[in-house]
């Protein structure tokens, strides 16, 4: 088969051929920006929406009031919350003021707790801590974050 010069691209064809190309180009990268700036507007929407999200505040606002529960070990607790039980079971102090709860150790730890429920709130960083002042007696039960440890206690 002899072989065959492919024809030459004038520069017209050259010139038409490199718009349709940077059309495309332009296209896909609009196309691109655009799927990019859904994204980011998607997340920042994400964002905000969590960070703005309140808790249970239905109904009227929680009493104010101060409450001293003095905790115990829970049975089924691991061996190794025996150490921890002498600082968790003195006294501890929960403070209701303005929908918002904290609670005061006798060594002197501060932990804020919110607001999940009418005159329940929870929280903790190192502990999960949950007080139902909603019921009687009042509860309330501080667990390791692995939930291996757990204490509880009552108030009137």
């Amino acid at each position: 088969m002899p072989y065959q010069q492919k024809p030459a691209i004038d520069s017209g064809d050259r010139a038409q051929f490199n718009l349709r190309i940077d059309h495309l180009e332009t296209s896909l990268g609009e196309t691109a920006m655009l799927n990019i700036k859904t994204a980011v507007a998607l997340a920042a929407a994400t964002f905000v929406i969590g960070c703005t999200q309140k808790n249970d505040t239905a109904g009227p606002m929680d009493p104010n009031s101060v409450t001293v529960f003095t905790l115990s070990v829970q049975p089924g607790s691991v061996t190794g919350c025996i150490l921890g039980d002498p600082s968790m079971t003195r006294p501890m102090t929960l403070t209701v003021k303005n929908d918002t709860a904290e609670i005061l150790t006798a060594g002197g730890v501060h932990y804020g707790l919110d607001r999940v429920a009418p005159n329940v709130y929870a929280g903790g960083y190192r502990f999960k801590i949950r007080a139902d002042l909603s019921v009687r007696p009042k509860r309330l039960l501080v667990t390791s974050n692995d939930e291996a440890c757990r204490w509880e206690a009552t108030a009137p």
